[in-house]
């Protein structure tokens, strides 16, 4: 008996177009057929039912959170200033070493 070989299969995609005939081109083609076999397996909600919306009213926030939350802002603003002042630094340093190069040559 000789050496056989091993017969070679190849692994079967676990997509859900692996067996489809469809090929989608885009997204929104495939949007619409995957919507199209929801309805045909009946496991998209219907156009018929539609769900019921409650307003939901917005409290008023109370004297402390209020306060908390300004505190926060003043906060965010204080370091986006400093945050401002330091790139500008940055950039007049970048300026004269740029001068300097170009007088050392």
């Amino acid at each position: 008996m000789g050496k056989t070989q091993k017969k070679v299969e190849k692994k079967k995609s676990t997509s859900k177009y692996a067996n489809a005939e469809y090929e989608p081109q885009n997204a929104k083609e495939r949007i619409e057929h995957e919507l199209h076999l929801l309805n045909v397996r009946k496991q998209a909600m219907t156009s018929a039912i539609k769900p019921t919306v409650h307003k939901v009213k917005k409290a008023t926030t109370k004297r402390g959170a209020s306060a908390k939350k300004q505190k926060k802002l003043a906060r965010a603003l204080m370091v986006a200033d400093k945050e401002e002042k330091r790139i500008e630094l940055a950039q007049a340093k970048a300026e004269k070493r740029k001068i300097g190069k170009q007088l050392w040559d």
